[in-house]
């Protein structure tokens, strides 16, 4: 996954981010994400994670919009706003 965010180049309109449970991966994509400026502005992205024990943040341009929590599974969808 890090390996195609350092080739890309242009930003996405929609991004679907679910990296592998248990390898602590979402802090550093949305960090790759947010330093390569991959999320056009307006563009969604949907983040998808363990529901335990997972601790991200987003940039504040990034703003929720909707969000689903299981015991599994936690579901967010934020819009790049500028």
């Amino acid at each position: 996954m890090m390996m195609t965010l350092n080739k890309t180049e242009r930003p996405y309109e929609l991004i679907f981010l679910d990296p592998p449970c248990n390898q602590n991966l979402l802090p550093v994509t949305i960090e790759r994400i947010v330093e390569k400026d991959l999320l056009a502005i307006d563009g969604i992205i949907y983040i998808e994670c363990e529901g335990q024990g997972i601790i991200y943040s987003v940039p504040k341009n990034w703003q929720m919009l909707k969000e689903k929590h299981s015991a599994q599974i936690l579901a967010r969808v934020y819009q790049r706003i500028s």
